[in-house]
């Protein structure tokens, strides 16, 4: 029996940027274009952010991270000359550069980021999202293998995977049955956000303590992502709230959870500009932890 033995496929060589006193724009022109082609580098509302496909999140780079990406995305060198002769010698990208780069804001070769989500999602009659970067919706799917969804499901179809939403949350003691329907629309809510331009806040409420308020919110959000869900206390000051809120959506989550607000005091009321704001407008402009971007 012959066997036969298939080299692996040769990586690409990376691009070459030279480290030159007097270049700065041209080595961060190349800079740019490197770390772009990565696809693992994203402007995210004019903040430059890193992605972990693993943990499908990203995270604000700062110029010691972008650094250290640059590095990674690219050959550096410098050319040294002297009465031997010349010859290049290896380099790393300048400080400089990288503080330069992450202030700059305009990037023109850095793909922008909407979001990233860990299940598939049709962002268009018969056009699915697949596993990697799509960049016509500018959404990154975090996900490898999933199960084919045809686009003409049936009504019995779509009845038989109701039964199956509603056994996710059948064993919470309803109020009014339309809070059930409330649950089972921020259920779909979560895990289709991504494709929609704008989606309600969810405010669970109960008549009396110990009723489940806590677990149904942590289980619509573990519905939405499959693992459990930090969550937090929102601050009573909406300045502080504006802050929490943009620091969070940088991350790219696919749901935020708040199980207290202010000092947690029963029946305590908040009113919020930047609620209001993340549930009306498409895009949100304000502060976060470290600066000011949308």
């Amino acid at each position: 029996m012959n066997s036969v033995l298939k080299s692996a496929p040769k990586a690409k060589p990376l691009p070459r940027i030279e480290v030159k006193a007097g270049e700065l724009p041209t080595m961060m022109d190349a800079a740019e274009h490197a770390l772009g082609a990565t696809l693992t580098v994203f402007d995210k509302g004019q903040v430059l952010v890193s992605l972990n496909p693993h943990t499908g999140s990203s995270a604000p780079m700062s110029p010691a991270v972008c650094r250290v990406e640059m590095a990674r995305a690219a050959t550096w060198f410098r050319e040294v000359t002297t009465a031997r002769g010349t010859w290049e010698e290896p380099a790393n990208p300048p400080g400089a550069l990288a503080q330069a780069l992450v202030e700059r804001q305009d990037w023109r070769k850095i793909p922008k980021l909407k979001t990233i989500t860990d299940h598939p999602l049709w962002l268009a009659p018969g056009r699915m999202l697949s596993p990697g970067y799509d960049p016509q919706s500018h959404i990154y799917g975090a996900f490898q293998d999933f199960h084919a969804v045809h686009e003409d499901a049936t009504r019995e179809e779509a009845e038989e995977a109701l039964i199956k939403l509603r056994a996710v949350v059948n064993t919470f003691p309803w109020a009014e049955p339309h809070d059930e329907a409330a649950a089972l629309a921020a259920m779909l809510a979560c895990v289709s956000r991504p494709t929609m331009k704008k989606a309600p806040l969810v405010l669970v409420s109960a008549p009396a303590p110990g009723s489940g308020k806590a677990v149904l919110a942590k289980a619509l959000a573990r519905f939405a992502q499959g693992k459990d869900v930090t969550s937090g206390v929102l601050p009573a000051d909406d300045v502080e709230i504006e802050k929490r809120l943009i620091s969070s959506l940088l991350e790219s989550p696919p749901v935020l959870l708040f199980e207290e607000i202010g000092d947690g005091k029963a029946g305590q009321e908040i009113d919020s500009a930047s609620l209001r704001n993340l549930a009306t407008a498409e895009i949100m402009e304000g502060r976060y932890l470290g600066g000011c971007r949308t």
